[in-house]
Parts: C-alpha cells; sequence; structure tokens
C-alpha cells in the first residue's frame, strides 16, 4: 500500500541491504512502482528490476466502502449458500461464469452466495472471506453466467453480501482488474471506491 515511490524507496534499500534475495516469484504493488524502479538498482530481483521484462502483468483497483448500498432488483433470489453441496454447485457456477476465478469455494473461510433462476439454478455467485472476527470482508469471485448478464444479477449479490458484511465489520472490500469497466460501474453504484490501485507481475 502507499505511493509508487515510497515504494520503490523501500524496495530498493531492503534489497541492497540483501533483504530480498534473488526467490521472488510474484510481486503485488503500488502501481506505477515498477515504472519507478526501473533499472535503478542491480540488487533488486529481475522481477522488479525491468519493468520491459516478458512476464504477466496485470492491473488491477482495490475497492472499499463503510456504506450500505439501497436495495437492487433481483435482491429476493439472492441466498446464502449452506450445506454439503456448496462447493460444488459454487465450482459449476464459476466453471461457466467465471473459470479463473481466485477465490476458492474449498476455503473454509470463504461463505457463499447465489442467485438462483426460476429453476433453482445458480446464475451468479459471491464469496466472501473474512479473517478473523470483527476483520472486514472481502469479497471475491463475483461472477454471473455469461448468457444471464444484463440482468443485475451482480448488482443485487453484491448488495446484499456487502451489507451482510457491513453487519460484521465496519468495511467490505472487493479488488477487480482495471480494465472491467462493466463491474467498475456496478461497484461504484453501490458505494464503492478506489483505495489503492496494483498492478501484478508473475
Amino acid at each position: 500500500m502507499g505511493s509508487p515511490e515510497a515504494t520503490a524507496n523501500l524496495l530498493a534499500r531492503v534489497a541492497q541491504d540483501g533483504g530480498l534475495g534473488e526467490h521472488v516469484v510474484s510481486a503485488g504493488l503500488p502501481r506505477g512502482t515498477l515504472t519507478v524502479l526501473g533499472d535503478r538498482c542491480e540488487d533488486l530481483p529481475a522481477i522488479l528490476r525491468d519493468p520491459e521484462r516478458e512476464r504477466s502483468v496485470s492491473t488491477w483497483d482495490f475497492f472499499a466502502t463503510r456504506e450500505a448500498p439501497a436495495a437492487q432488483p433481483g435482491e429476493d433470489r439472492v441466498e446464502a449458500l449452506t450445506g454439503p453441496s456448496v462447493a460444488a454447485e459454487v465450482r459449476a457456477c464459476l466453471d461457466v461464469a467465471n473459470p479463473l476465478a481466485e477465490t476458492s469455494p474449498e476455503d473454509p473461510l470463504v461463505r457463499w452466495w447465489g442467485w438462483r433462476d426460476t429453476q433453482g439454478v445458480l446464475r451468479g455467485v459471491v464469496g466472501a472471506r473474512q479473517a478473523a472476527p470483527g476483520a472486514p470482508w472481502s469479497l471475491g469471485s463475483i461472477a454471473t453466467d455469461p448468457a444471464w448478464r444484463g440482468h443485475g444479477i451482480a448488482a443485487a449479490t453484491t448488495a446484499v453480501v456487502t451489507r451482510a458484511g457491513l453487519a460484521e465489520s465496519d468495511w467490505v472490500t472487493l479488488g477487480m482488474y482495471a480494465d472491467n469497466d462493466a463491474a467498475r460501474r456496478v461497484y461504484t453504484r453501490l458505494g464503492y471506491a478506489v483505495v489503492q490501485e496494483f498492478e501484478s507481475r508473475r
């Protein structure tokens, strides 16, 4: 967290003291840090030293809210998912809606909510992870079946889960890839604001 300049200065200092070694395989940094670092420090691992290096780089935004969103159309179809079949049902939905989703249905710290169609089939899901009681909720794998997008499913599920999270903690967070304009519109409408812009490299 913080500014690219301050983060770059910290990494350069730690690297000069021998604190990073050559074993850094991925990095999540404030956006712009890699550009500031450039080739300024030979002690940095290559993953950090060369911003032009052929590696997987992604940019994403970290959002947070302390305000409960207004009720959204379709919330009557949103339910907390419980029981022994939750992981398999969520996985089946994610396989269609977002196969690369990072929040795992098998993670015991994650609770799930879903939006069902009139046949009872899950068409959208949201996972919420809370590391400890009272800690902020972190939403992830917010996903809607592509054939059902445009029906307000993401807004309905995210609103329900956000209010549930705010009942247990002071704020709720989520992250999204920076180029996902459709998701940005939904989250902004629900009261989320960007608190940090990141870049990741693997």
